[in-house]
């Protein structure tokens, strides 16, 4: 297991990934798939600066998978209203560098609560934030939006939320198993809301590059991954931090039999996966379970590691899956 040891600042968030201990020879998204690939197999990225920051803040998120759908639901719990900022994050891995229009924006409703009678909508052209190869599906590269949504119409809060796709934005819609199917691009991975209210705390949000320093979002790798998420100000209090991330499988189908056998382990203490208390893994795909598999959205405490301190500095280790970050999101006091 890869350690980052940094002796002048004490203290290191890392994520250990081992290979998904079912995963058949071959199978599309890992390291030994049968396709042409340039993934990454070492990078360091050094520090990533938040691209917003947020003060008296709370903050929720949610995703799905969305492989060979047309539309998904994402439910929201936990941040307090009234809202600062709502953001829809998504990713999709086109078979040509050339970005096909579709995958470019998408439509936000909210189906719970009704606040006016009808469920109220949003389209939003996004951002992209970050691009990297792709994650061991053939085509030729895959692309991370980021886009806003209107915390006076939409994004009200807790609730439930639909995530649909434009026309052609996914090459399939039939609900198809990725794997026993035909690979028809683009591959679209899923989506996520990120919600941030009012609250006692700070939340950064980290995914693009700012003044130059490395962006997190797209940075497909199959090996090891590592980065440092600066805070700026001093951690005193709870902190929560969220990964969003492309691409996590325990294997191909359903996959019965398999098991995530990657672990989170935080300051060098194992913090989720076997022989942790937390057992199952954060990269296990399961925001689209059972079938589609491919998208994680997960989150963990980690205060007692980031008390005193101004940083998290975060390792990913995988022997066999690839992987991309779509974005990190950080809640402290």
């Amino acid at each position: 297991m890869k350690k980052v040891i940094l002796a002048c600042l004490g203290v290191a968030l890392t994520l250990v990934l081992a290979a998904p201990a079912a995963v058949a020879q071959g199978a599309l998204g890992t390291s030994s798939a049968d396709v042409m690939i340039n993934v990454q197999p070492n990078a360091s990225l050094t520090w990533i600066l938040p691209s917003a920051t947020y003060y008296t803040a709370s903050l929720a998120t949610g995703g799905v998978g969305l492989r060979s759908q047309r539309n998904g639901a994402i439910t929201i719990s936990g941040v307090t209203t009234p809202m600062q900022a709502a953001y829809v994050y998504w990713a999709v891995i086109t078979s040509t560098t050339t970005i096909p229009t579709p995958v470019k924006g998408l439509t936000v409703t909210r189906l719970w609560p009704i606040v006016t009678g009808v469920p109220a909508s949003q389209a939003v052209v996004g951002t992209l934030v970050g691009k990297g190869a792709s994650p061991c599906w053939s085509g030729a590269q895959i692309l991370v939006y980021r886009a806003a949504l209107s915390t006076s119409t939409v994004a009200l809060g807790n609730g439930v939320y639909k995530v649909q796709l434009k026309p052609g934005a996914s090459g399939r819609t039939d609900g198809a198993d990725p794997w026993a199917s035909t690979t028809t691009f683009p591959l679209f991975e899923g989506a996520s809301l990120a919600f941030i209210g009012t609250g006692n705390g700070t939340v950064k949000v980290f995914d693009q590059s700012v003044n130059g320093y490395s962006a997190l979002s797209g940075q497909t790798f199959q090996t090891s991954l590592d980065y440092w998420l600066y805070l700026s100000s001093t951690v005193t209090g709870k902190t929560i931090w969220h990964n969003i991330g492309a691409d996590g499988q325990v294997g191909a189908s359903v996959a019965d039999s398999a098991a995530s056998v990657e672990t989170t382990t935080i300051n060098s203490v194992l913090h989720a996966g076997p022989g942790a208390t937390n057992a199952d893994s954060d990269w296990n795909g399961m925001r689209g379970a059972p079938v589609q598999q491919l998208w994680d959205n997960t989150a963990h405490d980690v205060t007692s590691l980031a008390t005193g301190l101004y940083y998290l500095i975060i390792d990913f280790e995988a022997a066999n899956d690839c992987l991309t970050p779509v974005a990190n999101l950080v809640e402290f006091r």
